[in-house]
């Protein structure tokens, strides 16, 4: 494969990875104000279903967004290693940090919310 060829193929991933991005962080912070408040599309809803929301949805996606995220960085070192071009290589390791970080912090960013809603959830129920 091609140098230019390959950048195309990073330059088109890092596109519909960010877009991916944007479309997942946006669901999982609006997951976790409708879990933290109790309201979804306007309506209220039960504690035991901001329980359900939070371990069959916030987590689901937010972990998913995290694994896709790791692929993403391990498919850019994968790249790097196609790559005979200098320049194109240090493109896809940046990409491959970019992602990479990316998942890290979402990771820790889920952890860190899953703690806090468990406790709002928790507090919720108790009154």
């Amino acid at each position: 494969m091609s140098d230019a060829a390959l950048l195309l193929g990073i330059l088109t991933i890092v596109v519909l990875g960010g877009l991916t991005s944007i479309f997942f962080l946006r669901r999982i912070h609006q997951r976790c104000d409708e879990i933290a408040i109790g309201v979804v599309n306007d309506l209220p809803v039960s504690v035991e279903y901001r329980w359900l929301l939070l371990f069959q949805d916030y987590v689901a996606v937010g972990f998913s967004f995290v694994l896709i995220s790791a692929v993403l960085a391990a498919g850019f070192f994968v790249l790097a290693g196609i790559a005979h071009h200098a320049g194109v290589k240090a493109v896809a390791y940046f990409c491959a940090g970019g992602f990479g970080w990316g998942a890290v912090m979402t990771a820790i960013n889920n952890v860190s919310w899953i703690v806090y809603l468990r406790r709002v959830l928790r507090q919720a129920k108790t009154g």
